[in-house]
């Protein structure tokens, strides 16, 4: 979960996330970093066109059927009220999940679904949705990093307004990979992050899961990355994911040491 550094304890709810994968239905779940999702629920699918659809309801945003780029609407519904706050940052108040996408084993994606993403994409961005969920690990085999490459895309080909697109922003978790156990392992997670997305900085840099429990030693380096990942300025806010209370209010109080704050 994204966590709050005021109070570590009690971190507030994220902005719930909702994963998208082609031909699938969404699915909304608490956390912005892993879906209860099941494969009976991913071929409860009524199409895009059906995606699109429900997202236009939530937020008002898509008042065209899928694939007319030229009638795209962007208006969110939600207020400034609603706006969440992570750090520096102002999101949607519901993000979307991006895990589905690269990923063939679980979710069946195949490359020729990716101009049905891109639909599904337009459509939330339209419709007021600014924050996404991503991970370097989320994609398989061949296709590993596939979903950061495809956001990167979507974000670069979006034929909305640029002040829309300016304003999106990526929230990406770097993987606690046994072979990561130097601060500069981590350092360069994050630069082959912001190679396939394009970007210059990533919004929210985030380490995918905790090993204090099974490598300890590890753990202090992947702190130690991501501190140095926001010293140089490649990411703009700093958060961790799959942490448990002890072990958030544990990083927590080590960043704010360094002058970090969790966002």
């Amino acid at each position: 979960m994204l966590a709050q550094q005021q109070h570590p304890s009690r971190p507030p709810a994220a902005a719930p996330i909702w994963h998208a994968s082609s031909k699938s239905s969404f699915v909304r779940h608490a956390s912005s970093s892993c879906s209860a999702c099941s494969r009976r629920s991913l071929r409860r699918c009524a199409g895009v066109s059906a995606q699109a659809s429900l997202f236009g309801g939530l937020f008002g945003g898509l008042q065209a059927p899928s694939g007319s780029s030229s009638k795209l609407v962007e208006r969110p519904s939600y207020n400034k009220r609603e706006v969440v706050r992570l750090g520096s940052l102002e999101v949607s108040p519901m993000g979307l999940g991006t895990w589905a996408w690269g990923n063939q084993l679980l979710w069946g994606y195949q490359p020729e679904m990716d101009a049905e993403l891109q639909e599904v994409f337009n459509a939330v961005v339209a419709a007021g949705v600014n924050i996404f969920d991503t991970a370097d690990s989320y994609g398989t085999g061949a296709l590993n990093g596939r979903s950061e490459q495809l956001l990167g895309q979507f974000i670069t080909e979006y034929p909305g307004s640029a002040n829309v697109r300016d304003n999106l922003h990526v929230a990406t978790k770097f993987a606690a990979y046994p072979w990561r156990v130097t601060p500069r392992n981590i350092v360069a997670a994050c630069r082959g992050s912001l190679r396939r997305t394009g970007l210059a900085q990533i919004s929210l840099g985030q380490l995918h899961w905790s090993t204090a429990k099974y490598a300890p030693l590890q753990e202090w380096a992947l702190w130690n990355g991501l501190a140095d990942c926001h010293k140089q300025g490649l990411i703009r806010e700093v958060g961790v994911s799959n942490y448990g209370a002890k072990e958030l209010r544990r990083v927590a109080r080590d960043f704010e040491k360094r002058g970090i704050q969790l966002a």
